[in-house]
């Protein structure tokens, strides 16, 4: 039934003593619910048991492999810094004489990617040791550092657009949501870097690499905004300061986290 009449006991009314109440009945199905919240959780437990995949390019990003063979691995994923991975694998494994001759794998620098649940680590390698294990075997230990490193090094000039010996005003300020303003500031100086007529591209014979604003071929750059800006208003400056130390405080203000990713 819809309802259940059921009698109070109480002196209510005209002295009766009785009262009767309606009392509504929910038609959920209570195990069904249960057994749905049972294999949610241990779907959940399935998938942290399951091991990250860890794909390894070299500095041209071209796929070197997948590994499957590590002895242990560790990358994390810090709040606006840089993130320290470590992969350590046998010596004897095709990844690991890969990673140690260095004249035969043609390009200096290593990156690896990482997935696991739909989140993303990368980095790039800075330091490679061959090592004994504890066992006696010999290892090779992999040093990464997250991609948020890259923002270390850009610097943001007082203004971007104007050469070095010019530099009006003498300080970059920019105000407005501190999103919008943070990733518009990284984008200016990426324009710098990548199409400024005051910096010499790779191949200065060639025309197409002057004033070039085809960011595909640029090595970084900034997503679009594609959902609506909710975050506090704020005033990014700086005089040649990183990008690191310019967003530090404004981001961890305004809670927005730098999200790196490699595509």
């Amino acid at each position: 039934p819809d309802h259940i009449v059921a009698p109070v006991d109480g002196a209510v009314g005209n002295g009766s003593g009785r009262l009767m109440a309606a009392i509504a009945v929910s038609d959920t199905d209570f195990n069904k619910a249960f057994a749905d919240i049972v294999a949610r959780e241990t779907a959940e437990n399935e998938a942290r048991l399951q091991p990250a995949e860890v794909l390894l390019f070299d500095g041209d990003w071209n796929l070197r492999g997948r590994c499957t063979n590590e002895n242990k691995a560790s990358f994390q994923l810090l709040r606006n810094e840089t993130g320290m991975g470590e992969l350590e694998l046998p010596l004897d494994y095709y990844l690991s004489e890969w990673l140690a001759d260095v004249d035969a794998r043609g390009t200096t620098n290593v990156h690896v990617v990482v997935n696991k649940d739909g989140g993303r680590w990368g980095g790039r390698m800075a330091e490679l040791i061959v090592d004994k294990g504890a066992d006696g075997r010999k290892v090779v230990r992999a040093i990464f550092r997250h991609d948020y490193e890259e923002l270390k090094h850009i610097l943001v000039w007082s203004n971007p657009f104007l050469p070095a010996e010019i530099q009006f005003p003498r300080m970059w300020v920019i105000w407005g949501r501190a999103r919008w303003a943070l990733k518009t500031t990284l984008l200016c100086q990426l324009m710098r870097l990548e199409s400024s007529l005051w910096v010499l591209p790779a191949d200065p014979m060639d025309p197409a690499g002057w004033f070039n604003f085809d960011q595909s071929t640029w090595w970084n750059v900034v997503k679009p905004d594609l959902t609506p800006d909710t975050s506090v208003a704020a005033v990014v400056h700086s005089r040649f300061k990183t990008m690191h130390d310019t967003s530090k405080r404004i981001a961890d203000d305004a809670q927005l986290v730098w999200e790196c990713r490699r595509y």
